[in-house]
């Protein structure tokens, strides 16, 4: 079946990315995206039947890498697809809409013979989120630099938690089987990806008696855990003897035999550059244990990648020099890998160059686009999916893994877990997992190396790699 969309003139390359992302992307469907009348957004095929969608969130702004953009206000509007006699899949019967116009009926969808009209704008809502648009128009950030959770669109309208855009783009499905009832979409796999970020490689190996004292501080006076703190003096004196293996922080085998019980590889995120002293590793890549590290990962059949330092996010160049490092190490260590991706150290992201950076820097994926302190769904998808170029207007070239869940933002780390939060984070990460599932998607999840500790959280663990 041939499809052809038409698309207002303004915005057009914004427009083709939303079109794109959703039909090709999300659902398989290919299309061609040419010029039409202003006012909506038209799917039409070669033998009838058309999905007019309106045009909310484009036809307000002349350039979208702009001020005069207009975002959502409070409250949002409420759609309940069931009462339209559509089936689609999502979260909640309800659906939150940002853009959209009601049809005629004072519904957000309308039949009439073969066309089916569709009130909700879910190009240009979809565009919003992928792109991160709302985060390149707002000024606020933390004391890293960040866009908070807590000025994003998801939290303020109470969506972080649901994947809004797969949530589109199923009602945009459902709009189209209504209009061609033997249209077929392609299949999607569901898939568990553990990541690790290596910021910290060892707690007491290559480090003197200061890393003790440090840790001995934090488990008295912060984690008032002196069972711990006995535990560590016994793991410091067995590193300084040359047992790397009782290191606290080198728990990266049992991450590995965890996930490959599961049948799942992990990625391991490695820093290849000092950029802010303590706020970096505390490793250099180059180093012989970091070495055969790598090498031990790659051996077992799990993939490295660059974990961005911390000025590199904002620095273009050291970022590609970082790159270069990594894959050069890699290379004199007869690491080969088809692809190359990582994570931005803090998870600092800069929504009008990240992905410029990241292409020159000959990477393939970024997968730095989650919260630290709240999980979900920041981009409002699940699926990995082409960045926007806010700057040059165009697709990156790099794509987005999004970051669901980082294991700070469901249980407190590394302090001990009483039974009640246990089972609280439990039931979180079962609830993302769950929804991720869903739609096929990719339940991404961080866990540090340095957060680890066995005893306290295989159990957390095990139920982000699926088992509980």
């Amino acid at each position: 079946m041939d499809l052809l969309v038409e698309v207002p003139p303004n915005c057009l390359n914004e427009r083709r990315y939303a079109v794109e992302t959703l039909l090709s992307d999300f659902l398989g469907i290919s299309a061609d995206v040419v010029t039409g009348p202003p006012g909506r957004t038209t799917i039409s095929a070669d033998h009838g039947g058309r999905v007019v969608v309106p045009d909310a969130f484009f036809a307000e702004v002349r350039e979208c890498t702009g001020g005069q953009v207009r975002m959502p206000g409070s409250p949002l509007a409420r759609f309940r697809p069931a009462e339209c006699g559509l089936d689609v899949r999502l979260v909640e019967p309800e659906l939150p809409v940002l853009y959209g116009a009601v049809c005629s009926d004072g519904w957000y969808s309308a039949v009439d013979g073969e066309s089916v009209t569709l009130g909700v704008d879910v190009f240009g809502s979809a565009f919003v989120l992928l792109s991160r648009l709302e985060e390149a128009l707002c000024d606020q950030r933390d004391a890293h630099g960040r866009f908070p959770a807590t000025a994003s669109l998801a939290v303020r309208h109470a969506f972080l938690h649901r994947p809004l855009v797969n949530e589109y783009a199923e009602l945009l499905w459902a709009c189209m089987r209504r209009a061609w009832p033997s249209m077929r979409r392609r299949r999607r796999e569901h898939r568990v990806i553990p990541t690790h970020d290596v910021d910290a490689a060892f707690a007491f190996h290559g480090s003197g008696s200061g890393s003790l004292f440090r840790h001995l501080g934090a488990d008295v006076l912060r984690r008032r855990d002196p069972v711990e703190a006995c535990r560590n003096v016994v793991r410091w004196l067995k590193v300084a003897r040359g047992r790397v293996e009782a290191d606290p922080y080198n728990c990266f085998d049992e991450l590995m035999t965890l996930s490959e019980r599961h049948g799942l590889r992990s990625r391991f995120y490695m820093i290849a550059g000092d950029s802010a002293g303590a706020l970096d590793a505390n490793y250099g890549i180059g180093d012989p244990c970091i070495r055969a590290l790598m090498r031990r990962i790659h051996s077992r059949g799990h993939e490295l990648g660059l974990h961005g330092s911390y000025a590199s996010a904002a620095d273009p160049e050291r970022l590609r020099a970082e790159a270069d490092r990594l894959r050069g190490v890699c290379r004199e260590e007869g690491i080969v890998q088809p692809r190359w991706g990582g994570r931005q150290h803090f998870l600092r992201w800069e929504p009008r160059r990240g992905a410029s950076a990241w292409r020159a820097a000959g990477l393939e994926y970024d997968s730095s686009l989650g919260y630290t302190d709240d999980p979900g769904f920041r981009c409002g998808t699940c699926y990995q999916y082409p960045l926007f170029d806010l700057a040059e207007r165009r697709r990156s070239g790099v794509s987005e893994l999004p970051l669901v869940l980082m294991e700070r933002a469901v249980a407190p780390f590394p302090a001990a877990l009483s039974e009640r939060e246990l089972e609280s984070a439990v039931t979180r990460v079962r609830t993302l997992r769950e929804r991720c599932r869903l739609f096929d998607g990719d339940f991404v999840f961080l866990l540090h190396n340095s957060k680890y500790k066995a005893a306290r959280h295989r159990r957390l663990y095990e139920s982000m790699l699926g088992a509980a």
